[in-house]
């Protein structure tokens, strides 16, 4: 292991006055607007790791090589974990967000209904006490004609009507004892009378007025009824809202858990591959720097017009 430490330094030390150069010259002939991506820590070692593995072999340092694939095997398997374990901590991540998401909706849309129904009460409160009023106005104009309507004299019985005939032929005829008896008998009779008229009017009167009562409870129980069936309609629209709105919410987050699932399944051979393709990437890139100085061995100076021979 400090064999292959010793290495690595040796060759970090070997090619870093040679990596300035090899970046800015890759960095000139880059396209335009398309950056060269940039290795991590743990790639780059593994392709330092997979370099010298390779020319521990070509030198047949056995023991050297084995101890680089040893380093490169438990590095590969950390940043395997590594990777692995940051892909779960952005799913629960991705499913906080999501969970945090639907929670501001669902007290948006709570939020947004409980004004929709404070609004509706009031309206309903507001419609009931114009109709109470109304109706007591219209109690009071109907009183108002009931005592207009009221007779302003009294229609007497036959047999007082009699009396008083009869009380007035005494008194010509001069009997005035009979007369005073008479006359007794009919004012208690026509007292009777008065307050049995009058008993009648006010039970006429209070009928008229409780058949008013009633027609005006009976619309009172009406707009009621019409207040209560709006406000149960209100209530089953929130239910069915809520519903569809939960409904959508475990949709969204099955959607995701599925997504994160199959994610899950193809992370393995996922970061396999990528840590493959980054080693590989590093150790190519390792041996191209090596070799950045070297010179082309082609006669670039020959003129095109004069060939080498062909043997």
């Amino acid at each position: 292991m400090q064999a292959v430490q010793a290495a690595t330094d040796a060759y970090f030390a070997r090619s870093g006055s040679k990596q300035s150069a090899v970046v800015s010259r890759a960095g000139s002939r880059k396209a335009p607007g398309r950056p060269l991506p940039l290795p991590t820590s743990g790639t780059a070692l593994l392709g330092v790791l997979e370099f010298i593995r390779k020319s521990a072999l070509r030198n047949e340092d056995f023991k050297l090589a084995h101890h680089a694939k040893e380093m490169g095997e438990s590095l590969t398997a950390r940043e395997e974990t590594r990777r692995l374990h940051s892909i779960s901590e952005r799913h629960d991540t991705e499913q906080l967000g999501v969970q945090e998401a639907h929670m501001m909706q669902a007290m948006e849309f709570n939020s947004a209904w409980s004004t929709n129904m404070t609004e509706f009460e009031k309206q309903a409160q507001v419609i009931e006490e114009q109709v109470k009023q109304r109706h007591g106005e219209e109690f009071a104009a109907f009183q108002q004609q009931l005592a207009e309507q009221a007779p302003r004299t009294y229609k007497f019985s036959r047999e007082l009507l009699q009396l008083r005939k009869s009380i007035d032929t005494l008194a010509k005829q001069g009997k005035y004892d009979q007369a005073h008896e008479l006359k007794i008998k009919a004012r208690q009779l026509e007292q009777w009378e008065r307050m049995k008229l009058e008993n009648d009017l006010q039970m006429h009167k209070a009928s008229k007025e409780l058949q008013l009562r009633q027609q005006q409870e009976i619309q009172l129980e009406a707009l009621r009824r019409r207040i209560q069936r709006g406000r149960e309609e209100h209530k089953e629209h929130w239910l069915l809202g809520a519903a569809r709105l939960m409904q959508s919410h475990r949709n969204m987050l099955s959607d995701l858990k599925t997504k994160q699932n199959l994610e899950n399944v193809r992370a393995d051979v996922a970061v396999k591959l990528d840590l493959a393709a980054s080693r590989a990437g590093a150790a190519c890139s390792r041996s191209k720097g090596r070799f950045a100085d070297a010179k082309p061995r082609v006669d670039t100076r020959r003129s095109p017009g004069k060939l080498p021979p062909v043997y």
